[in-house]
């Protein structure tokens, strides 16, 4: 390779995107460049702390694949469903690095992240989630002719042993189970008897993928707008229910 070849490929590298997920208690964050990811780096099991890891971890990494942060061609951030907590310091940071470093910042469905780390072999699961109050957060996706998934109908908030009913009652009329994954799924098992529960490896969301697929919505043109962008929570958190049923009556 000559000179010039070799700072064309320089450049090519320095070029990255950068992932984070923070939906779960196992947090963890990512670099990617040209849809290969060079480093991933697990935050602070705590997702009370990923606020405070984030900054320190995220230097570190980048140092580690000597890569700098102007070179930033985006921030892939995994919007939820999960924890109040960590969706909401997770997208509020992305958010303001991304502004910081005049590069754009996208949105990732964790829900369809998880359905993009499955098995080769799969081409229909179901990803549930704990939404406390004896529900679910729930949604399907199929994998499509071009081997990408897309989700089918909405992510919806369900009762988890009605749910569990109708999995099984449809595991039992078809010619294979319904597969079912997610971070909820673990819990499930034993209400889930008729169904293909994945195994611990599917059960969390992993900056890994979320860097693959944000550098892929990158590619597509697919950003979001800083100001914009908001968590995925589908309902209010039992805080903020509770702070509203207190301040309902005032004026």
């Amino acid at each position: 390779m000559d000179n010039l070849g070799f700072f064309c490929f320089y450049l090519d590298m320095s070029q990255f995107i950068l992932a984070i997920e923070t939906s779960t208690r196992r947090g963890e964050a990512a670099v990617s460049v040209d849809g290969t990811v060079l480093n991933v780096r697990p935050l602070d099991t705590d997702g009370k702390r990923h606020a405070q890891t984030l900054v320190t971890e995220i230097d570190a990494m980048l140092a580690e694949s000597s890569l700098r942060k102007q070179d930033c061609r985006a921030v892939a951030i995994s919007i939820g469903p999960g924890s109040f907590t960590g969706l909401r310091v997770g997208v509020v940071f992305a958010k303001t690095l991304a502004y910081a470093l005049g590069c754009k910042v996208v949105a990732v469905d964790t829900f369809l992240a998880l359905a993009a780390a499955c098995p080769n072999t799969l081409d229909h699961v179901a990803v549930v989630s704990d939404a406390q109050r004896s529900g679910l957060f729930v949604a399907e996706y199929k994998r499509q002719s071009d081997r990408t998934w897309q989700r089918e109908g909405k992510i919806e908030i369900v009762p988890t042993r009605a749910w569990c009913e109708i999995a099984n009652q449809r595991s039992e009329l078809s010619d294979a189970p319904l597969a079912v994954i997610g971070p909820n799924v673990a819990k499930l098992t034993d209400q889930l008897a008729a169904c293909n529960v994945l195994g611990e490896e599917y059960h969390s969301p992993t900056a890994n993928t979320i860097a693959t697929l944000g550098e892929q919505l990158f590619e597509q043109l697919a950003t979001d707008d800083y100001w914009q962008l908001e968590p995925f929570y589908l309902r209010k958190s039992a805080a903020e229910e509770k702070w509203d049923a207190a301040h309902s009556n005032e004026t």
